[in-house]
């Protein structure tokens, strides 16, 4: 026990780390607490979108999609023409970082503006602020009136579980 506590005293950040770290299913269970009604399309997407290193295994953390890096410097650059990026304190120093990242898939240079602002792509990772992020763009998504006209192949997540409530 005195080796934890001494590590929390030289380092108080490692509690938060912990938390912010957790099972991304856990992540997704946190954030829907209180309305569980997205929570089976939450794990659907993490299942979706984050098989990564362990091959098989779904939702895990994960970094940078290496398939979607390209996509970085495009959606860096219309990210910053709408304001959702800061360029002062938000570069384009290695564009594969606003790619697509995280265990929800969320295209950091679209989603980092439900961070603080200056948040740093690499944010995202964190399921629990991945699972934050992803509860409210599929929410938002949601309660717009075209998104059950999408075809389902082009839409990042299904709005079954959403019955018009704000």
């Amino acid at each position: 026990m005195l080796p934890v506590m001494a590590s929390l005293l030289i380092n108080p950040i490692w509690p938060l780390h912990l938390v912010l770290s957790m099972p991304p299913d856990d992540a997704a269970r946190v954030v829907t607490a209180t309305d569980r009604r997205m929570l089976p399309e939450l794990l659907r997407i993490c299942r979706r979108e984050s098989v990564g290193p362990a091959e098989g295994v779904p939702c895990q953390p994960l970094g940078v999609h290496a398939i979607d890096a390209h996509h970085g410097a495009p959606a860096w650059r219309k990210a910053a023409r709408v304001r959702w990026v800061d360029p002062a304190c938000q570069p384009l120093e290695e564009p594969s970082e606003w790619s697509t990242r995280g265990s929800w898939g969320l295209l950091a240079a679209y989603h980092v503006r439900r961070l603080p602002p200056c948040s740093p792509p690499w944010l995202l990772d964190y399921p629990l602020l991945g699972a934050m992020v992803a509860r409210d763009k599929l929410a938002d998504h949601c309660r717009t009136p075209e998104a059950e006209r999408m075809p389902a192949n082009t839409r990042w997540g299904s709005c079954a579980w959403y019955d018009g409530s704000p």
